[in-house]
């Protein structure tokens, strides 16, 4: 199995964090501020309960707005838990 590119790799991060941003923008433009903030709370409980180690994920802290400290993981989290379709969802449903 080929080796990964780190150049690659860290670009395809900052991709993933570059669509975060700008889905988390329309989604706050479209739902209002108190709806968006609602989500937002309870999306990030459901990583706290599934991630013992969710302070270290760059996209948490895209998700509540915080700065990062330390080691960071510049990944997504997988499945239900992503940030990147959580906002896209929020995109998607009529509310």
């Amino acid at each position: 199995m080929p080796e990964a590119n780190p150049d690659e790799s860290r670009l395809q991060h900052e991709a993933v964090h570059e669509r975060i941003q700008r889905v988390k923008t329309e989604a706050f433009k479209n739902l209002g501020a108190m709806n968006y903030q609602n989500k937002v709370f309870a999306f990030a409980g459901q990583i706290r309960q599934n991630h013992p180690d969710y302070e270290r994920y760059l996209c948490y802290h895209r998700l509540i707005s915080s700065t990062p400290w330390g080691e960071i993981i510049e990944g997504d989290f997988t499945g239900e838990d992503s940030v990147e379709r959580f906002f896209e969802s929020m995109l998607s449903k009529d509310e």
